[in-house]
C-alpha cells in the first residue's frame, strides 16, 4: 500500500479478513507518520447501508 500523503510503500500491515481474503490494513504511513483509515473500514462504510 502507497502512502496517499507521501507516497512512501509499505505503509500498512496485511491481514486476513474473515472471509481470508488478504486486507491491507493501514495505520500509520512509516515515513511521514500520517494516520489513515483501514481499506477495510472504508469498505464497511460504503457497505454498510446495504447490509441487512
Amino acid at each position: 500500500m502507497r502512502c496517499p500523503k507521501c507516497g512512501a510503500d509499505k505503509t500498512g500491515v496485511r491481514v486476513t479478513n474473515d472471509l481470508g481474503d488478504s486486507v491491507e490494513r493501514i495505520r500509520q504511513c512509516k515515513a511521514c507518520r500520517a494516520w489513515f483509515r483501514t481499506l477495510e473500514e472504508e469498505v464497511r462504510r460504503v457497505d454498510a447501508p446495504y447490509r441487512s
